[in-house]
């Protein structure tokens, strides 16, 4: 016996839709920017600051051992930072293209703390305002991108599972939400499906009339 398991969530995923992809890719490309942007302005540090404790004359009275070491930790502390900066922008860049939602979650949170903490340095400051406006959008862009993606997980874990017989028309079942590692087992074409905790208990499914006619399918050889 075949039985054919209802694949095609087009109509009900969120990832499908048009606003989930601009998201999704919209945070990835100022990651990503954000990323190549500080390797940058690394280099162009890390070269300036050379310049300036070879040419100043205020470290005349340094010796030339001295010198590099200041110079030598000074550099050290521009590539710490921006190791750092990869990391955070990484994080976004991972769970915008993996749809992870905890790690898109924590960029979101971090960035929205970052925001927060620019606004104080915007206010002294008003070349820094463009910068934090940018970083208040990317954090929307990110808080947003995290909700669709727990809503995608909440109906992933709701919707219901699709079974359909060679031999019978389709039967739909609501599965318990899986918990500690449940497996979903199906037996035979006359059982229907149940879920197994760890713990050992079963649950059965709850048969569903109103079921839509499945799309597209899959063939799964059955072990009866």
């Amino acid at each position: 016996m075949d039985v054919k398991f209802n694949t095609n969530r087009h109509q009900s995923d969120i990832r499908y839709t048009t606003s989930f992809r601009v998201k999704k890719w919209a945070l990835f490309t100022f990651c990503a920017i954000s990323i190549i942007a500080a390797v940058i302005m690394a280099g162009v540090t890390s070269l300036l600051v050379n310049a300036y404790y070879e040419n100043n004359d205020a470290f005349n009275r340094l010796s030339q051992e001295d010198r590099a070491t200041v110079k030598t930790f000074t550099i050290s502390i521009i590539y710490v930072a921006l190791a750092l900066a990869i990391l955070f922008d990484l994080l976004g860049l991972m769970g915008a293209y993996k749809e992870h939602f905890c790690m898109t979650t924590t960029y979101a949170v971090l960035m929205t703390l970052g925001s927060l903490g620019s606004i104080d340095q915007a206010v002294r400051n008003p070349y820094y305002s463009f910068n934090t406006v940018i970083n208040f959008v990317v954090a929307v862009l990110a808080i947003a991108f995290a909700y669709d993606l727990y809503r995608r997980r909440q109906n992933l874990f709701s919707g219901p599972v699709v079974i359909q017989t060679s031999g019978g028309a389709p039967v739909s079942y609501v599965l318990p939400t899986p918990t500690g590692g449940a497996n979903v087992t199906v037996a035979t074409a006359a059982e229907q499906p149940v879920q197994t905790e760890k713990d050992g208990k079963q649950y059965d499914a709850v048969p569903q009339d109103d079921m839509a006619e499945p799309i597209d399918t899959k063939v799964v050889p059955s072990e009866v």
